[in-house]
């Protein structure tokens, strides 16, 4: 069985995209890359998306939402105004680094839990 790459796309977009596996459809091998190239983009897309809705909030240090001053990625102190990214762990950073930690290792960078 051979899937053309919208029908890929509909299959990654209606399952999810963590549990596909190439292996799991029949394919000529010459197909196999498109199919990986599709199911490695939708894993890619489905991590950022996960990641864009994790809380964040801007930082204001009068307002103490938590004991962490830092950012555990970069090692520079959180400023005013400064986007910080919550996990669900409760360990927080910039939202920048965190963000591309996250897109690299799908683990906090100081637990190693799961946030995703």
């Amino acid at each position: 069985m051979s899937y053309d790459r919208y029908e890929a796309l509909y299959l990654l977009r209606n399952s999810s995209a963590q549990t596909l596996d190439i292996g799991d459809y029949e394919s000529e091998p010459s197909e196999n890359n498109a199919f990986q190239e599709c199911l490695n983009w939708a894993r890619r897309h489905w991590r950022c998306l996960q990641i864009k809705k994790l809380p964040s909030y801007r930082y204001n240090p009068e307002i103490r939402r938590s004991n962490q001053t830092f950012c555990s990625v970069c090692l520079e102190n959180f400023e005013l105004n400064q986007t910080v990214r919550k996990l669900g762990c409760s360990h927080e950073f910039h939202s920048q680094c965190v963000d591309k930690w996250l897109n690299l290792k799908a683990t906090c960078p100081l637990c190693r839990t799961a946030p995703l």
